[in-house]
């Protein structure tokens, strides 16, 4: 085998035999010489049956108890947001507290930029 390497490889630069016999008997087993394992895709926890539990943890809950879901669930907290965002089409919300418009708000905010208008 190293006789065929001796034109790619300067003198003494050439890879050991046990490295080749190895690399040749890997091809032959495998098809290939790489190394890197093929990657797993782990189970998918997004089953019906999941989706259907937490379809009933989450009928009459608040936000606030999220994790608590999650816990009965026995999922974790990412596979719990995806079966309610993405399966159960369900959101997040956060209540805002606004200024009420009022009958008058409209003409004193026309005055003001009219007022400030004439300044410019």
């Amino acid at each position: 085998m190293l006789r065929a390497l001796r034109d790619f490889y300067p003198l003494h630069k050439h890879p050991a035999e046990s490295t080749i016999r190895r690399l040749v008997s890997k091809f032959e087993s495998t098809n290939s010489i790489n190394t890197q394992k093929t990657p797993v895709r782990h189970q998918n926890v997004r089953s019906m049956e999941n989706i259907a539990a937490g379809r009933g943890v989450y009928r009459n809950t608040r936000g606030s108890q999220f994790l608590i879901g999650s816990q009965e669930l026995g999922l974790s907290a990412t596979s719990t947001w995806r079966i309610l965002r993405w399966d159960l089409g369900l959101h997040s919300y956060k209540i805002q507290l606004t200024q009420e418009l009022k009958v008058n708000d409209h003409r004193q905010r026309r005055v003001f930029t009219d007022w400030a208008l004439e300044k410019l």
